[in-house]
């Protein structure tokens, strides 16, 4: 009789280096709505976003082009921009609570993340929850 390990293959967003789940958790176990942040070389895209067991659903959706259509005539993917952006998801929400979703972005100091995060508190979204799930998921 053979006596083999049995090998559990990842979930394929966990073997390519998408998804964390452990982080990904502790944020739905908040229960508040999440912020998504992505950049590109060229864009930036920021999302509110509501947990469904069926899937994410999407209740707002912002990116940088939609600061050209505004008329912005800088780049898309500088620091100003990033702040704007933040600005105007959190003029076009309704909710005033989220936590933030940076995904596997390393959090700098000065970032472009970070500055759409403040053009969002500054446009009246507040971050974080009041719970401990905010202090080792967010960005620290």
């Amino acid at each position: 009789m053979v006596n083999k390990r049995i090998h559990t293959i990842p979930y394929r967003r966990k073997r390519i280096g998408k998804t964390n789940y452990k982080r990904r958790l502790s944020l739905l176990k908040s229960g508040t709505l999440r912020m998504v942040i992505r950049k590109s070389n060229k864009h930036i895209t920021a999302q509110i976003v509501k947990y469904n067991a069926d899937g994410d659903l999407v209740v707002q959706s912002v990116h940088t082009n939609d600061l050209k259509n505004l008329g912005w005539i800088g780049s898309t993917s500088n620091i100003p921009s990033a702040y704007l952006l933040g600005y105007l998801l959190a003029m076009k929400t309704d909710k005033k609570q989220v936590i933030v979703d940076i995904g596997f972005q390393t959090p700098l100091k000065g970032s472009k993340i970070f500055s759409v995060v403040k053009g969002a508190m500054d446009g009246g979204l507040k971050m974080g929850a009041k719970n401990r799930y905010w202090q080792e998921s967010c960005f620290w």
